[in-house]
């Protein structure tokens, strides 16, 4: 299950892979963060949505990044007695029967800070083995390497994508803009995203760099990402003053014409 035509750990701890599609004329992928199945107030039927319309095209992928389930322990934070599926166990449960039909198109996975509550264990690895996807799991980091196509020279488009659930208590706008652009110094790819604030919320990012095969400079254009939550507004988000946000599904298509992304908000 899942596609990685290479994949290795480099010595930084990120899980680097690449997936080959020369066939495509163009890649769609969803990025899905921040499900909190488990939650009384997780959008299930949402979630279902998404996956059915994945499932409906042959070149649309998936990539999941962290707090799909909700994992309240004893000794964690939340409401243990208010969960709709108060067993982690069961709501991996739940999470991989929403996913079974797409687990195939699955091309990464890394936990969040939910999935690692319960001490020594690791809810996103155990979910990424019930998806049979074990080998595009790391708890913390991936760099995706995408290949789309074909150009006249017979290479494919390339693009980079850097993958990270996110950390931080930031609630204002402002706030939840730095702490994107913070991960998104960290590694030069096309394409950077993340979660765990709950907010959809896309910019662009200009770069200039140094081509010394050709010898040139060119302008290089990056899109950084932030991922909303499939959680309704509740009373915790009342409490910290934080505006609601919406579920917006980003879906990215990757062009096997011409290095052009696509970034579209649903």
């Amino acid at each position: 299950m899942g596609r990685a035509a290479k994949a290795r750990t480099d010595g930084h701890g990120i899980l680097l892979l690449r997936h080959d599609f020369p066939e495509f004329d163009e890649v769609k992928i969803t990025l899905l963060s921040d499900l909190h199945v488990g939650h009384p107030y997780c959008d299930e039927e949402v979630i279902v949505r998404t996956v059915e319309r994945i499932a409906k095209e042959d070149k649309h992928f998936l990539i999941l990044n962290g707090d799909l389930i909700e994992c309240v322990t004893r000794t964690s934070p939340g409401d243990i007695y208010r969960l709709k599926y108060p067993s982690p166990d069961e709501q991996v449960e739940v999470l991989v029967s929403i996913l079974d039909p797409v687990k195939h198109r699955i091309l990464g996975i890394v936990s969040g800070n939910h999935e690692l509550r319960s001490d020594g264990h690791d809810y996103g690895r155990e979910i990424a083995r019930a998806l049979g996807v074990a080998h595009l799991h790391n708890r913390d980091a991936i760099i995706h390497e995408v290949r789309v196509g074909k150009r006249r020279n017979l290479k494919p488009w390339t693009y980079t994508l850097f993958q990270t659930h996110g950390r931080g208590s930031a609630a204002t706008p402002g706030g939840k803009t730095n702490t994107l652009h913070r991960y998104g110094a960290i590694i030069p790819a096309d394409i950077v995203f993340v979660g765990h604030l709950h907010t959809a919320k896309v910019e662009t990012d200009m770069m200039i760099e140094f081509d010394p095969q050709n010898f040139i400079t060119r302008e290089r254009r990056r899109y950084l990402i932030m991922l909303s939550s499939a959680l309704g507004y509740s009373e915790y988000a009342l409490r910290r003053g934080i505006k609601p946000s919406g579920f917006h599904v980003v879906e990215l298509t990757l062009s096997g014409r011409a290095h052009e992304i696509e970034v579209v908000l649903r």
